[in-house]
């Protein structure tokens, strides 16, 4: 976890460097900061065994510790949370809004992030303190808690011991299981995708964020989806006689910083095409980003082979399951997609030669 955090933190420090500090010094400052708060932790932690088990003068060695981590784990994790809410005064992000609280160097330095980086923060301070915890993602990224046997801790909530069956009751999942490494770091982006997204589109909660996957991602870039007001401007060149409406679109970029976040997205896109194992949803979002990126002929190449993999909504043994019977509803899916899918690749084709040819 430690690598896969350190990677995470050189990343976004490389991406979002407001202190003119160099990405690997202020990385290796945020692990510093971490390994510190581990270590603070661990003093808190032998002090409070100490008091309830007398002191014997002897210096503790590595797997005494870890032995009375394993007999003491809740003294442990008070430790963790005095350090975290106490003494470092971390705690929950202002609002969606708030894209520092999606960045480890900036939840570091600001002290406050969103439900998953805090998740992340503690499990990495756990670790450095000696008690490995795992990290259970929920609600596609939007919360995460951290699974200890039978209990859960809320980092978000101050690090609240929860039983895995309230996680369960109050998230209406069956199982709560720890989530793979792979799936955090799904999330992760996912996440980073979603900031630059709202921060292009205004819309930054969760529940009411403009989607960009399935059936709705294609409405949205066709011009189809419900619950958008589309607005329209003068084309980019301006000339006499044209009227409002060429463009039609329910954003526009018109400034570098809104390139800069539409480009963003677009390479987050790309790298969860690669983590989703090619998903269909994965190559719907990259192809609606390239489109609204005006990539028109990257955007049609995805969208066709998609179609022509037969990798829609319901992945590649949906055509299996069409052939041998499925439900109607599944097959009508699947047709409306491929239609879609070809009608917004098809729609790519015609812009990417009208641009060339202008």
């Amino acid at each position: 976890m430690a690598l896969s955090l350190e990677a995470e933190i050189a990343s976004s420090v490389a991406s979002n460097n407001h202190v003119g500090t160099s990405a690997v010094s202020r990385a290796t400052w945020t692990l510093s900061s971490i390994k510190g708060m581990g270590e603070q932790a661990r003093r808190l932690f032998a002090a409070a065994v100490k008091a309830q088990e007398g002191d014997d003068g002897r210096r503790t060695t590595q797997e005494e510790h870890e032995e009375l981590v394993e007999r003491h784990p809740t003294l442990m994790l008070e430790s963790i949370n005095e350090v975290l809410f106490q003494y470092q005064g971390y705690g929950k992000m202002q609002a969606w809004s708030d894209v520092h609280a999606f960045s480890f160097a900036r939840v570091i330095e600001t002290g406050s992030g969103s439900p998953l980086h805090v998740a992340i923060l503690y499990q990495a301070v756990a670790e450095e303190a000696g008690l490995p915890l795992e990290c259970i993602v929920l609600e596609d990224g939007n919360y995460a808690v951290l699974s200890l046997g039978q209990w859960a801790i809320d980092p978000y909530s101050s690090g609240m011991l929860m039983a895995t069956e309230e996680i369960a009751e109050l998230f209406d999942i069956d199982d709560p299981k720890p989530s793979s490494v792979r799936d955090v770091s799904i999330a992760l982006v996912k996440m980073q995708l979603y900031v630059d997204w709202a921060a292009i589109t205004g819309v930054f909660e969760p529940a009411f964020r403009l989607p960009l996957e399935g059936e709705e991602g294609l409405d949205l870039a066709l011009g189809l989806y419900d619950d958008v007001s589309f607005s329209y401007e003068m084309s980019d060149s301006g000339s006499e006689g044209e009227e409002e409406g060429e463009v039609s679109q329910f954003f526009v970029v018109r400034d570098d910083r809104g390139q800069q976040y539409l480009a963003n997205c677009v390479r987050a896109a790309e790298k969860l095409r690669i983590l989703e194992r090619d998903s269909s949803d994965s190559r719907i979002r990259l192809g609606v980003l390239l489109y609204f990126n005006k990539r028109y002929q990257d955007a049609a190449e995805v969208l066709e082979g998609l179609v022509e993999n037969g990798a829609t909504a319901l992945g590649d043994e949906g055509v299996d399951r069409a052939e041998g019977g499925a439900d109607d509803d599944d097959t009508l899916t699947e047709r409306i997609l491929n239609s879609k899918c070809r009608t917004l690749a098809n729609k790519c084709r015609l812009l990417s030669s009208s641009y060339s040819s202008t």
